[in-house]
């Protein structure tokens, strides 16, 4: 079984509403009018069959429009860190001291990273042509992470049962950031039983500029202690 033939079966399991795949003029057309081209695996599962339910890309019911304001939110989500939350990645030079250079600088540099085409919701697949077993992230301004080491991987966990936090690690949590506020070295949280605990980084094809922030590579982007994680990007 390949990649998408995988992750079909694994969608057909959990009931996701399909649609008949997308033609290769369908798919040739959305590249070209949108200016992207959609990995291989991807292109194939899109090809077998169209998901449907809430939240997955409709790619049949999109229109243009909609596709690069989709494709563009990551992107927004960087420049709205820059200005709010020194987001400034270190192969970017020296950070502006004016506002708006700042985003002229940023908006420059983000010309030239792999755009990301959506999957579901905020999990983006890189729209780079031929590339097999790409890795699905999940992207919350500059808040990134695996949400899948492929695209059968992402499937998998998207769709995994989702149970209640035990209060056990609810409390490490607290004391946890307790620990962070009193200046103190906290002791880590262990995850619950059979919890989701994220994509094993060795699995990963790596994919320019995004796996770098997935990674937090302290030579990319610096990183404060206690501070990588600062949005809920479940």
């Amino acid at each position: 079984m390949t990649t998408a033939t995988r992750a079909l079966d694994i969608l057909k399991k959990q009931a996701v509403a399909l649609d008949d795949g997308l033609t290769d003029a369908e798919l040739v057309a959305i590249e070209r009018r949108n200016d992207f081209g959609f990995s291989a695996d991807h292109r194939e599962l899109l090809s077998l069959a169209l998901p449907t339910s809430r939240g997955w890309a409709n790619w049949r019911e999109l229109t243009d429009q909609e596709i690069r304001a989709w494709m563009q939110s990551p992107l927004e989500g960087l420049i709205f860190d820059v200005h709010n939350n020194d987001f400034w990645p270190r192969p970017w030079g020296r950070r502006p001291s004016r506002p708006e250079a700042r985003e002229r600088v940023a908006r420059k540099q983000l010309e030239s990273v792999p755009k990301l085409v959506p999957v579901f919701g905020h999990r983006f697949a890189p729209a780079i042509p031929g590339l097999i077993d790409a890795p699905v992230f999940s992207v919350h301004q500059a808040d990134v992470i695996y949400y899948g080491s492929d695209l059968a991987d992402y499937v998998q966990n998207e769709l995994r049962p989702h149970t209640e936090m035990s209060e056990r690690k609810r409390r490490g949590i607290m004391a946890f950031i307790a620990a962070l506020a009193r200046g103190e070295t906290p002791t880590p949280v262990e995850p619950d039983a059979g919890e989701w605990t994220g994509v094993p980084l060795d699995a990963v094809k790596p994919v320019a500029f995004w796996s770098n922030l997935a990674e937090q590579d302290p030579d990319f982007i610096k990183i404060e202690f206690g501070v990588g994680r600062v949005f809920d990007n479940g």
